[in-house]
């Protein structure tokens, strides 16, 4: 119906066909009970929560020679950006850091800042009591919800950061060679960009009118 052809379009051009690729059939996954976790108990529950904060949680991925990983944590409208560098990822690690950020913040300012993750399927992401209960107080401190396999555009503003994340990690390089401190400053450098999305105010700025600058 219409004269556009796919020359016009500019992503359509750029990517290829993507193929059903075996690496991403983590056979763990089979053995994981995520009912009550699933993207439409997240659809529903935000739908009974209407404006609740949806942090969205990735890897940036790695090539295969790398022992570390980074973590990307987001707060999609006022686009603020956690990064961290993991080494030899496992799910224990990534409770630890939510563990971590519960006890420099407090429980009680973690569950305001932190009740609604959203995320993929990766095995890290697996321990659900681990990530969901503090180990402080023992009772509930966030809740977690997975997307459907395959479907990225579920979570689409992490994976938009990613793109921008590669500007530092360009795709097919090695992160092996950074430590934790390069991590810190590059993160702080993306928090302090501004943003026209934001009025000419940075992520960081936004997150401190929200929060208070003690988080």
């Amino acid at each position: 119906y219409l004269t556009t052809k796919r020359i016009d379009l500019p992503y359509a051009v750029k990517y290829k066909k993507r193929k059903h690729n075996k690496k991403y059939d983590y056979s763990s996954n089979n053995k994981i009970d995520r009912t009550g976790h699933t993207y439409l108990d997240y659809l529903s529950y935000i739908h009974k929560n209407p404006g609740i904060n949806v942090w969205q949680l990735d890897f940036l991925g790695a090539i295969k020679t790398d022992s570390n990983n980074i973590l990307s944590f987001i707060l999609p409208n006022i686009h603020f950006t956690l990064i961290t560098l993991i080494n030899n990822p496992n799910s224990s690690k990534i409770v630890s850091f939510f563990d971590n950020i519960e006890q420099k913040i407090g429980t009680e300012a973690f569950i305001d800042l932190i009740p609604v993750i959203l995320t993929d399927r990766d095995p890290n992401f697996t321990d659900i009591d681990g990530i969901c209960f503090s180990k402080i107080t023992g009772e509930e401190r966030c809740k977690i919800f997975f997307c459907d396999p395959y479907v990225s555009n579920q979570k689409p503003n992490v994976e938009n950061m990613n793109k921008q994340i590669r500007l530092f990690f360009p795709k097919g390089k090695s992160v092996d060679k950074y430590s934790k401190n390069d991590i810190k400053t590059i993160n702080k450098a993306i928090i302090n960009k501004p943003l026209r999305s934001l009025d000419g105010n940075t992520p960081k700025e936004a997150f401190i009118k929200i929060f208070d600058e003690d988080i």
